[in-house]
């Protein structure tokens, strides 16, 4: 069955009117009418049954018929910080995070991001690629993607684990993980852009409470490191 995201909270019996281009989809991609069925997911992560109304021109409505059990959200909430990266390589990392349930992804501009800024335009495309790779995905709530922090605003944030990934770094991360007594709720990865953090980064985070690890010996490639952080922390807190 399709799922949509859909704005608002829905209800047995609401009417869903839906927006143009999920209308497209529904209609010209997946080629349904009147009567077939899909599932909506409300901003609440609620999932609901709901059947195609006879629609015209760009417009279908749908009505909600059932509730359906909601996927279970993740124990663990991952959220991750990474440094803004050149091409296309911040979408890949975007759609690979919503694919594993990463919660939420806020690029940052450091003192080796290439880039400064990635446009209004760049940050809408990131955002439609979130919901559409975390509707594929099954998930109940779509990977959040935020607008573009510098990085001394970006270390302030709080978690109940904030890990500091630098290649400087000589301490594994999982010897950390294993270390700790219970599993956290919050965890927040930093990652670095393509040329890395400076060592005057590394003591702004250190300052900030951040926990300094490396993922070992390999050279990992920036749009990679935070896709390894996360699988590492999931598997070691059992929510993979």
């Amino acid at each position: 069955m399709s799922r949509i995201f859909v704005e608002g909270r829905l209800s047995v019996g609401a009417i869903a009117v839906l927006e143009p281009a999920q209308v497209h989809y529904l209609r010209n991609v997946l080629r349904l009418s009147s009567d077939d069925v899909v599932t909506l997911v409300d901003e609440a992560g609620r999932e609901f049954r709901a059947q195609v109304l006879r629609g015209r021109g760009k417009d279908m409505t749908l009505a909600v018929v059932e509730e359906l059990d909601s996927i279970v959200q993740p124990r663990l909430f991952i959220h991750l910080f990474a440094g803004l990266m050149k091409g296309k390589k911040m979408e890949r990392l975007v759609r690979d995070a919503a694919a594993l349930g990463v919660q939420s992804l806020t690029p940052f501009v450091s003192s080796r991001t290439v880039p400064k800024d990635i446009g209004d335009m760049k940050l809408e495309r990131m955002k439609k690629i979130a919901l559409e790779e975390s509707r594929l995905s099954g998930r109940n709530q779509p990977l959040l993607v935020c607008p573009p922090a510098t990085f001394a605003k970006a270390v302030r944030s709080r978690a109940d684990l904030s890990l500091f990934l630098w290649e400087e770094e000589t301490t594994d991360i999982r010897d950390t993980l294993k270390a700790r007594r219970t599993a956290p709720t919050t965890v927040s990865l930093y990652t670095g852009p393509e040329g890395g953090f400076s060592a005057e980064e590394a003591a702004l985070a250190a300052g900030e409470g951040l926990v300094p690890v490396g993922l070992g010996r390999r050279i990992i490639r920036a749009e990679t490191a935070p896709l390894v952080a996360a699988v590492i922390v999931q598997y070691e807190w059992g929510d993979l």
